[in-house]
């Protein structure tokens, strides 16, 4: 839920906070951690309130525990940690002990024997005498839910990613054949000079190359583009690095090689006679 408080320092000013009302245990059921304080627990009289790290500046915490806000002291202070997706930026919340206020139920549970143990938690339920039903999720499941988009959408360029690249190395293997055979006959009188194996596959590889370096050059700044583009949509990301194209490109120089070097090793090693007189 979203609260709107006065500031500890300034209490004429109104902050918007994400509220959350919880049992005892929270932060260690979660698995949060605590900076300062500690978590809710049934040995303290007044349990006061936990809050993120986001809120102690925009409640205007000094010496932060112990001070009081407009739902009580402040106990702990957990990190920030995503309430939502990350597509959204973590947003400062001040959470309460209020177990009433609890509709749902979190349990850390061992995944050993699931089925066993989803059936002791179901027996137990019921034996609470309560008249709502017994439904459950997991937070994986839960955050693939959250993510499903995400996801299909990384497989779907990845997808994409490899038959490009066998569209291309298809493409590419193709067009060596064509100038391998083309240029038969000046392979077979370079052999007969002195050619070297080596040196005639450079012959043939070079221009791939220069061809690889070029559309490197084009595609950088339009893959650099899209990527900046697609990040704008989370609220935290990492930066682009320039070793990422760099991998790329010796990935994609090293897979042109590959593919057209079978083709220019044959022609190099074919006889120069039989070359020769194919013309």
């Amino acid at each position: 839920m979203y609260l709107s408080v006065p500031k500890v320092d300034k209490p004429d000013e109104m902050v918007k906070l994400n509220g959350l009302f919880v049992d005892y245990h929270f932060a260690e059921t979660m698995g949060m951690k605590l900076i300062l304080g500690s978590d809710f627990n049934e040995t303290k009289t007044n349990a006061g309130v936990l809050v993120n790290e986001s809120a102690i500046k925009a409640l205007g915490l000094k010496e932060i525990l112990g001070e009081q806000t407009a739902f009580g002291q402040v106990s702990g202070v957990v990190n920030d940690f995503n309430m939502y997706s990350i597509h959204e930026a973590i947003r400062p919340m001040i959470i309460g002990l209020n177990p009433s206020m609890c509709h749902e139920i979190a349990v850390k549970m061992n995944s050993d024997n699931l089925p066993n143990t989803i059936n002791f938690l179901r027996d137990t339920w019921k034996a609470t005498g309560g008249t709502t039903s017994f439904d459950f999720e997991f937070t994986d499941d839960k955050l693939n839910q959250i993510y499903d988009s995400d996801i299909r959408f990384s497989k779907t360029i990845g997808l994409m990613a490899v038959i490009s690249i066998i569209i291309a190395s298809l493409g590419l293997f193709g067009l060596s054949l064509f100038m391998s055979r083309q240029r038969t006959k000046e392979i077979g009188i370079r052999k007969v000079n002195g050619a070297k194996i080596s040196e005639v596959m450079i012959l043939l590889n070079k221009d791939f190359v220069k061809w690889v370096a070029i559309a490197f050059v084009i595609a950088t700044p339009i893959a650099w583009y899209a990527m900046h583009h697609w990040l704008e949509n989370f609220a935290y990301k990492t930066e682009i690095s320039w070793w990422i194209f760099a991998l790329a490109g010796i990935l994609a120089l090293g897979i042109a090689l590959l593919t057209v070097s079978w083709q220019s090793w044959k022609a190099a090693t074919r006889n120069p006679v039989e070359a020769l007189r194919y013309e």
